[in-house]
């Protein structure tokens, strides 16, 4: 068994952009334009999952999420502070047992300030069958010479 910390994606909303009010969703449904920010009184939470000939499942013993539900790493998000500090977080989705989406968390150490999101990288993430896949998604912000392709 294996715990991380993550937060709820309700914690981690859109403050301004295409999809204010909204709270952090896979990756296909965000855009780069959009400034998130992590609610106030946000904590981390411990999601424990174990590994099984099925993948990634929620252990029975986590604080968060379903237990026995699959979970998938559905991205790798990048941020930028208005200080210019970047954060690396990856966004987890917990399916049930017909595949439809019941929780999504991220992974970062963040801090309730602004986050501008910048790029998406989908390049690499383990599908249901738990092999690599590569599907040539990655978003930077147009402009922006530090995370040219």
């Amino acid at each position: 068994m294996k715990n991380i910390l993550v937060y709820p994606a309700s914690q981690f909303c859109v403050r301004e952009g295409a999809n204010e009010g909204d709270e952090l969703s896979i990756a296909t449904d965000v855009s780069l334009n959009d400034i998130y920010v992590l609610q106030p009184l946000s904590r981390l939470q411990r999601l424990s999952i174990r590994i099984s000939d099925a993948g990634l499942i929620v252990d029975p013993r986590t604080e968060i999420g379903n237990s026995s539900n699959a979970v998938f790493i559905d991205s790798r998000l990048i941020f930028i502070s208005d200080v210019g500090e970047t954060i690396e977080a990856l966004t987890l989705v917990e399916v049930d047992e017909n595949q439809l989406i019941n929780n999504i968390f991220f992974n970062a150490a963040l801090r309730s300030q602004p986050w501008p999101k910048i790029s998406t990288d989908r390049d690499r993430y383990r599908n249901p069958s738990g092999k690599i896949r590569t599907n040539g998604m990655r978003l930077f912000r147009k402009g922006d010479p530090h995370f040219n392709t």
